[in-house]
């Protein structure tokens, strides 16, 4: 279990990276995500299209190929290999899923996930320390749009600016 692990067993920068992207072990890990999305796709292959098995177990075998110790890890090589996939497999759901009840099953799926990880990112506002110093309101309206580029709000609700509207930020992100 990765939160049994000792974090004081992750001496550099590499070790870190590695532990969340491509360790084994971690349930957290991105790689580990990608091994139980393969898991499940495999249980249902015969409902899924060939193109999105495909995109899918390739990113899988990339990242099991990656993830030799022995390879340099680069994050951001492997952040824009799950993004570009990412976006492969949403568009093959939304362009050649019929819209049945398996659809509506991941379309909730999908909501119920980005409900959470927007309650994680605003969670973390809430107990950021030193929040209420001058330093933390100093910097507040940049934590902010980075909360909104985050969930992808701030480019086309127009949050480019660094003054807050609060209300009006509140209403992007719950609706």
């Amino acid at each position: 279990d990765y939160r049994k692990k000792d974090f004081e067993s992750l001496k550099t920068t590499e070790d870190f990276h590695r532990f969340l992207l491509t360790d084994g072990d971690n349930d957290g890990s991105v790689f580990r995500s990608l091994s139980f999305a393969r898991e499940n796709a495999r249980g249902v292959r015969e409902h899924l299209n060939s193109e999105f098995w495909e995109v899918l177990n390739g990113v899988y075998l990339w990242f099991k190929e990656q993830s030799e110790p022995s390879l340099p890890l680069n994050p951001a090589i492997y952040g824009e290999r799950v993004s570009q996939s990412c976006f492969q497999l949403r568009g093959l759901i939304e362009e050649m899923m019929p819209r049945e009840e398996a659809w509506c099953y991941l379309r909730l799926g999908t909501m119920l996930e980005r409900a959470d990880q927007t309650s994680r990112l605003l969670d973390l506002k809430t107990f950021m320390p030193g929040k209420d110093d001058f330093e933390g309101k100093a910097f507040e309206p940049y934590f902010w749009l980075c909360i909104m580029r985050g969930c992808g709000a701030e480019a086309h609700r127009g949050f480019g600016n660094t003054e807050a509207d609060w209300p009006r930020l509140n209403q992007t992100l719950i609706f």
